[in-house]
């Protein structure tokens, strides 16, 4: 098992995941980002979050020259301060944010 927030990569950046060559060889381009930052008892954090997880992946995403686009309606993050800060540094690197809504017509559901 790698620690990990990103689903391209460990956190020290010396490990890939087989993502990348997946999406690739599948011939995708696009890729929607959902996550929800769940408590447990101990109040730590044992899901992907907007602020970290969806955050990182996207970043990644991005990185690797595929498009990113967050559905911020299925996006929670752990906290509002780093989950705002998080929307802007995606934002900065051309992420889009859609709703599932916008998602579901962009697929002609």
């Amino acid at each position: 098992m790698v620690e990990a927030y990103s689903a391209f990569q460990d956190v020290w950046g010396l490990f890939s995941s087989e993502l990348e060559k997946t999406l690739i060889d599948a011939g995708i381009t696009d890729v929607f980002i959902v996550g929800l930052g769940i408590f447990d008892v101990l109040k730590q954090a044992n899901t992907i979050a907007e602020d970290y997880c969806v955050k990182w992946s996207t970043l990644d995403a991005r990185k690797r020259g595929f498009k990113a686009i967050i559905v911020e309606d299925c996006t929670k993050g752990v906290a509002e301060e780093t989950t705002q800060e998080a929307m802007k540094e995606c934002k900065a690197e051309g992420v889009e944010y859609m709703t599932s809504s916008e998602v579901k017509k962009l697929f002609g559901n």
